[in-house]
């Protein structure tokens, strides 16, 4: 059982699958490839971001949000601003 919050919603890609295996989590073994949209741990998500702005990793590998499918505490839970939250992501918390 995964204790995380996984309460942002994303569409993967192979660097951030290959990321997360590094990390101890091969999303891989429950089936999740390239372009799929899943719910992360959004400590993971951010522990991404943080890789890539330190250069450790590609931009790629940090997972596009889909902000509209995420739970609202995924912003207070990533200590980042929801303007922030958006240069990541797909949508804007104020689409319809």
């Amino acid at each position: 059982m995964d204790p995380g919050r996984h309460t942002a919603a994303a569409i993967v890609t192979e660097e951030f699958l290959d990321f997360s295996a590094s990390r101890g989590n091969d999303l891989r073994q429950v089936g999740l490839k390239q372009d799929c949209k899943w719910c992360l741990c959004v400590s993971r998500w951010v522990e991404a971001l943080t890789a890539h702005k330190e250069g450790r990793i590609g931009a790629n590998a940090v997972p596009k949000l889909v902000l509209n499918s995420s739970d609202e505490s995924m912003v207070r839970d990533s200590g980042l601003s929801l303007q922030e939250l958006e240069q990541w992501a797909i949508d804007s918390r104020h689409s319809n």
